[in-house]
């Protein structure tokens, strides 16, 4: 399993808690099952992003 971190800025705020937690229920739902599929390794929508590969 892939461990996730959250970033917090040098102004000690962390950015996609504040955004997270403005979100309705379903889409906080959809957000949690999308985190908890990438910790299992499972990118199945991402996509390579410049010459990355």
């Amino acid at each position: 399993m892939r461990e996730l971190e959250e970033y917090i800025d040098i102004k000690g705020i962390n950015h996609f808690a504040k955004w997270f937690n403005q979100l309705n229920g379903p889409a906080a739902a959809k957000i949690t099952v999308y985190i908890a599929r990438v910790q299992q390794g499972n990118f199945s929508r991402v996509e390579s992003v410049g010459q990355g590969g």
